[in-house]
């Protein structure tokens, strides 16, 4: 569904969010920004600091 919408999705192992985390960021060659999802104060400004 999500890359029907153009948003690219990456398939990971499924051995944890840490495991799997690590293997894509030790895989990607690109800028990544990793923050959880609950931070209710975060916004685009925050985004591009």
């Amino acid at each position: 569904m999500l890359e029907q919408k153009g948003i690219e999705t990456i398939d990971t192992l499924g051995k944890g969010y840490t495991n799997d985390l690590n293997s894509i960021l030790q895989n990607i060659d690109e800028f990544t920004f990793v923050v959880s999802g609950d931070l209710p104060f975060l916004d685009e400004k925050l985004s591009e600091l």
